[in-house]
């Protein structure tokens, strides 16, 4: 199978308890399966293991970053069996950079790999991070001259990398001076690179948590930075003033000033820190937000009065929140221990989410209150690493539930998912529940037997992908969802899938990988993007132990998602707007230039359209219902559905380019009803 048909292949299910058709049957992609060519390393394939594949991050374009494990003509030592590659499917695959090889903006002879020669040393570290528009990478790697191994003692032998392909340059090497600090204070290791404490904005800025060596003590041995390389600037630094109350920053774990790392496109920084001082461990804990040219404002802190509640009550212990709750506004959802000696806090209602940011800080849900169900059931233990929130203030979280009274539920029905504001809450899945969404079977209907509350994971369109066990009365199987707020729950895929590659067909498939909650700078998780993009690893029995998997859901799916100029191809669009929209006047449009801040047209209505309206934009109206652009304006079924297709003929000489597409709903009077959000198709 050559690597444009693989680039549209999707799982085909086998005979199953379900035998539903999910959205990664319908419109999955396989990017990368083990045994299949490496792109752009001749000879060498990807290594058939389960780990061959570490899991990827995709931008808000629907491109992939991801490592890879290698066989073939590598090192036979297996110390250069690593890379990573970039793209959108298959065919525009392309080698960011392989261990080693010459690591960029280094002496000539200085290697991207560990000094070892074991299986799996290759150096280059497994959290690759991609920036949300501007395609360029950040990773962390070991570094080793084989020639002249004094020229990377232990004391300089990591470096972290930075850039696009074909441009990446130093960051920071261990051992190196930090140019913002005094003389004779270096870097430390940068190898151990993770997406919980290092970020990347679409500017490219980094946030950047580092262990410091040479003439620091205990007591300012590490450092959080800002900005780009050649402008960086302190963040935090431990030992530091925060203030003017003497307060100072400490570490909340090892060398790390915050727990997680989150940056917005403005270059502010939320901040989980710690504080030193005149402090006790009753008021050291807060959110801090750092903004360019101001600096750190205290957000919320251990031991202050609750925001918007009764006084007396008091934050205490620590404020938790999952890894996507920062957003481009500046603003954050989080959770505190609440306490006022007894007096109206108890058990049953010491647990609140709080909502906002500089410009002011909400209470959104305290435990104990009112869910909204007609039943009476209120809001028990609020799971902190559950919380998630959007750009429109949305907020999602998992929480038990107790009866009107208080009383707890049975352990069967006393979880759910919600999602919404406050006193506004959407049950989007709970425990006992038949899940429509999943065709029943011979033996009855799919229920909710268990909510997974590392899940949702929201983007800002309020689309969130959850995972939950069902059972059917006979057989217990976990299912991916994804929740639409126009669609409602859909199944996104079960573990009775197979799927067929070059390597053989009805593979089995068993555990799926990704990323986490962590964010991906643009107020969605690094594997979950705000147009409806999803990418991860998928590990199989048979033939291939593991495969790269890319999908989409939402009302605008396209497949596939990038294509050779030279073959051409079609790339089809199904348009899925909800019952409510049903019998509208659609009309598809694209462009060249981008999607934000997207495009407003008087004429039809008030909604903005997610493109950059260009002459592309011209010639996709201009072409309607063509050969080129085929049923992209017509009306929708009685479901709010309807497909569409874009066929690009054979052409030589096209420089690679990016299209974008949307879908506008009409009225009869020809005012918006409904706007898609965009699709990215790459021609390379």
């Amino acid at each position: 199978m050559t690597p444009t048909l693989r680039c549209v292949t999707v799982f085909a299910l086998a005979a199953s308890p379900t035998m539903a058709q999910t959205l990664v049957d319908l419109h999955g992609e396989v990017v990368l399966a083990c045994g299949d060519p490496a792109p752009g390393l001749p000879g060498v394939t990807v290594f058939d293991t389960a780990f061959a594949f570490d899991p990827p991050v995709i931008d808000a374009n629907g491109t992939m970053v991801f490592r890879c494990r290698l066989d073939g003509a590598v090192s036979a030592a297996n110390a250069d069996d690593r890379a990573v590659f970039m793209g959108r499917a298959n065919g525009d695959l392309q080698l960011v950079v392989q261990c080693g090889t010459q690591a960029p903006g280094l002496p000539a002879g200085t290697l991207l790999r560990s000094s070892s020669t074991t299986a799996g040393s290759g150096g280059l570290d497994a959290d690759i991070l991609l920036s949300p528009f501007g395609e360029l990478v950040w990773f962390g790697s070991s570094i080793y001259d084989p020639i002249n191994p004094a020229n990377t003692p232990t004391t300089s032998d990591s470096a972290a990398f930075w850039g696009p392909i074909g441009g990446l340059t130093v960051l920071a090497r261990e051992g190196e001076q930090v140019p913002v600090l005094p003389a004779g204070v270096l870097y430390g290791s940068q190898s151990s690179f993770s997406r919980q404490y290092h970020k990347i904005n679409s500017q490219g800025r980094v946030a950047l948590q580092t262990a410091l060596t040479g003439a620091v003590t205990s007591a300012d041995d590490c450092v959080f930075l800002t900005g780009t390389p050649g402008a960086l600037e302190v963040v935090a630094r431990e030992g530091d003033a925060v203030d003017g109350s003497g307060l100072t920053w400490s570490p909340v774990s090892g060398s790390n000033l915050s727990y997680s790392s989150a940056i917005n496109d403005y270059g502010q920084i939320l901040l989980d820190c710690k504080f030193a001082g005149p402090v006790t461990a009753s008021n050291d804990r807060a959110l801090a937000i750092w903004t360019p040219g101001v600096g750190a404002t205290i957000l919320t802190r251990e031991g202050d009065q609750a925001h918007g509640m009764a006084p007396g009550i008091i934050m205490t212990g620590s404020p938790s929140r999952g890894g996507n709750s920062w957003n481009n506004s500046g603003n954050t959802a989080w959770l505190w221990t609440l306490n006022d000696g007894g007096v109206t806090i108890t058990a049953l209602n010491d647990r609140a989410i709080f909502y906002g940011g500089l410009g002011g800080v909400a209470l959104v849900v305290q435990e104990g209150d009112p869910t909204g169900l007609v039943t009476g059931e209120r809001f028990g233990t609020i799971d902190y690493a559950s919380i998630t929130s959007n750009e429109a203030g949305t907020i999602a979280f998992a929480s038990t539930m107790v009866d009107a009274a208080g009383v707890a539920l049975p352990a069967d029905v006393d979880g759910a998912v919600f999602v919404g504001t406050t006193g506004n809450w959407t049950v989007v899945l709970r425990e006992g529940d038949v899940v429509a969404a999943v065709p029943p079977t011979v033996n009855g209907p799919w229920v909710c037997t268990s909510i997974q509350t590392t899940d949702p994971n929201l983007n800002s369109r309020g689309q969130m992908l959850l995972s939950t066990s069902l059972n059917d009365g006979a057989t217990t199987l976990t299912h991916w969802l994804i929740y639409d707020p126009a669609i409602g729950l859909q199944l996104l895929r079960d573990t009775s899938e197979t799927y067929t590659t070059v390597q053989g067909t009805g593979q089995a498939t068993t555990s799926v990988s990704y990323v986490g909650t962590q964010t991906g700078c643009d107020g969605s998780p690094c594997w979950f993007n705000n147009n409806g993009d999803f990418a991860y690893r998928q590990s199989v029995t048979g033939a291939v132990s593991a495969v790269m998997m890319r999908g989409h859901s939402g009302n605008l799916i396209a497949k596939p998602s990038s294509m050779s100029a030279a073959s051409g191809g079609t790339q089809t669009f199904v348009i899925d707007a909800g019952p409510s929209h049903a019998f509208n006047i659609y009309a598809l449009v694209g462009s060249m230039s981008g999607t934000r801040p997207g495009t407003q047209f008087p004429a039809f209505g008030p909604l903005v359209v997610p493109l950059v309206s260009d002459s592309w934009t011209q010639a996709t109206i201009e072409l309607f219902n063509s050969s080129i652009y085929s049923n992209t304006l017509w009306i929708t079924d009685a479901n709010g559905r309807a497909t569409a297709t874009f066929n690009l003929p054979p052409a030589t000489g096209i420089a690679a380019i990016d299209l974008y597409h949307a879908v506008v709903g009409l009225d009869l009077s020809l005012l918006e009803t409904f706007v898609t959000e965009p699709s990215a198709l790459r021609i390379y």
